[in-house]
């Protein structure tokens, strides 16, 4: 290998290293599955949690994400939420992380349906991106977050 040639692979590696190393944005895909890896919400947070459909909220240019937290009761039915954690996005902020069991009153009932799925993320990223009408949980959700977020 003569020295020009060493120079273009020491080159290549270079850029390769480079590329590699760029922080790629994380979608809100991402960041709902990752919520454990959030130093703020280690403590808190069990590997059993699994994040509820968000509700959205824009304020000055960002995209704040209420989140209930709860866990599978069994195959089709989960327990009544015991958390709320609220972030920003798109610069991944953690806001803050409440315990909300003492809040509930009487039952609610939710199945694997109301858990957070890919393509409502998707959604309300691409609609946060595009500046339009953010989507809302399922109504039965959207009521139980309007009222936690009122005794905060």
């Amino acid at each position: 290998m003569n020295k020009q040639e060493v120079m273009k692979k020491i080159n290549e590696i270079e850029r390769n290293f480079k590329l590699k190393s760029q922080k790629k944005e994380r979608s809100l895909w991402d960041i709902l599955c990752s919520l454990h890896s959030i130093p703020e919400l280690r403590e808190d947070l069990t590997l059993e949690s699994l994040p509820l459909l968000p509700f959205p909220e824009k304020k000055d240019g960002e995209l704040f994400l209420s989140i209930f937290l709860s866990t599978e009761k069994n195959n089709q039915q989960l327990f009544r939420p015991w958390g709320i954690v609220i972030i920003d996005w798109p610069g991944i902020k953690f806001v803050k992380i409440e315990k909300i069991a003492s809040f509930w009153t009487g039952d609610l009932f939710l199945n694997r349906s109301c858990l957070c799925n890919k393509a409502f993320a998707d959604m309300i990223q691409e609609c946060f991106e595009k500046d339009e009408k953010l989507p809302l949980p399922p109504l039965l959700l959207l009521k139980e977050y309007i009222k936690i977020r009122r005794a905060f």
